[in-house]
């Protein structure tokens, strides 16, 4: 049965996991995929491939496009812009590593402990509402598709036990960051 994700849902979950629900919602729809249309997908592997550089963005590339292929063959009024979900990851990742490297760049010197610490958490938060984005751009083009289908009632997932890993992640990840501020001061 093909299912459905509300924004509400993905904004929440991002930012509630830190943004780690990105890799669990790429699993989900690779997995979706790969059930529609019996076409032989790995969801692990892609999702783990998203963590290899230069690759991951190949692999990012290839289920957008198999995404967009679906939803042009049914000629609904929506498509997927692979090129521009690339562009949005690419940006998430390039602020992710700055947001790791920031305290290496400034140590004994520059800002002090609050402001580095500071920079670290707005490029995460830029990072996260990026990720954000892209997924409140994509799923609602996939909720379209998945409420075409004229053989399947699109329902809405229910949550599982990998959004709630992801939130628990995402709470250590929160945890961290305000107790890095805290005891910057």
């Amino acid at each position: 049965m093909p299912y459905r994700i509300s924004t509400g849902r993905l904004l929440l979950l991002t930012v509630l996991s830190y943004g780690f629900y990105l890799y669990y919602w790429f699993y989900l729809t690779w997995t979706q995929y790969r059930d529609h249309t019996g076409e032989r997908v790995f969801p692990v592997w892609h999702t783990l491939a998203l963590g290899v550089p230069v690759y991951g963005l190949f692999r990012i590339n290839a289920h957008m496009a198999s995404y967009n292929r679906l939803i042009m063959r049914s000629r609904l009024a929506v498509t997927i812009n692979p090129v521009l979900v690339m562009a949005l990851i690419l940006a998430s990742v390039v602020l992710s590593a700055l947001s790791f490297s920031i305290s290496g760049v400034f140590s004994g010197i520059g800002p002090s402990s609050v402001q580095t610490t500071m920079m670290k958490l707005e490029a995460d938060a830029l990072a996260i509402a990026i990720t954000t984005g892209l997924l409140a751009y994509v799923q609602p083009r996939l909720n379209v598709y998945w409420d075409s289908l004229p053989k399947a009632t699109a329902t809405d997932r229910k949550i599982g036990a990998g959004e709630i890993i992801c939130v628990m992640m995402g709470a250590l990840a929160w945890t961290t960051a305000i107790l890095s501020l805290v005891l910057a001061r």
